[in-house]
């Protein structure tokens, strides 16, 4: 990951953000040598959305299974209980 001074953002900004919009790089900014904030590829922020989303969803789905694993359960399968339904 690359490091720019602020200035130096300021100086270079239309050619920082082409780099990173066309080679995926990342740069760390930096404030009198310290890092202030990250520049980075929107799809990387996508993605990790994307990731939460899929933790919350998995979690709700993880949930529902403990939900019905408590229940009382028909021994029949799908297949028996679609017959004795027609019947």
């Amino acid at each position: 990951m690359k490091q720019i001074g602020v200035r130096e953002l300021k100086a270079r900004a239309s050619e920082i953000l082409r780099s990173v919009q066309e080679n995926d790089e990342t740069y760390e900014i930096t404030q009198r040598g310290k890092v202030v904030a990250r520049l980075t590829p929107a799809w990387c922020i996508e993605g990790r959305e994307m990731l939460k989303e899929y933790e919350r969803w998995s979690a709700e789905h993880d949930a529902l299974v403990e939900e019905i694993g408590k229940l009382d359960h028909d021994p029949r399968n799908s297949v028996e209980i679609m017959r004795d339904e027609r019947s």
